[in-house]
């Protein structure tokens, strides 16, 4: 059983695309939901804690924060060793480049990451 999840990407810096992510889950009989990832693929993101850090000393995230992009997604279907069952819900994990100066993928959880527009909306609601 494959599942397919269609998400259209529209930024004001690159033009409208659709992405479509294909993946056949391990465990496709379990009671356990397989959910859509809260980003997609080149979305442009901040990590949650600059921008804390931005906002508990005033500064203007727009000018102090990275903005990275979303390179890759994983989805993570944490199974007990040696059986085939899930210990936990699958989640997302998605790989961006360039944090610490470095060019190597770095994996984080949709819990340290912000979209960009997100962001935007949570300083003008301040």
């Amino acid at each position: 059983m494959s599942i397919y999840i269609a998400e259209t990407v529209e930024d004001q810096d690159s033009p409208h695309s659709e992405i479509l992510i294909e993946f056949t889950p391990r465990f496709p009989n379990y009671d356990f939901a397989y959910s859509s990832p809260d980003f997609v693929f080149a979305q442009f993101v901040l990590l949650r804690a600059e921008l804390a850090i931005c906002q508990s000393n005033n500064l203007d995230w727009k000018e102090e924060c990275e903005v990275y992009r979303i390179c890759a997604l994983e989805l993570v279907e944490p199974a007990r060793i040696g059986s085939k069952k899930l210990a936990d819900f699958p989640y997302w994990m998605y790989g961006i480049r360039g944090t610490k100066g470095t060019s190597e993928l770095v994996w984080f959880s949709e819990f340290e990451l912000i979209s960009r527009q997100k962001a935007q909306n949570l300083v003008d609601e301040f």
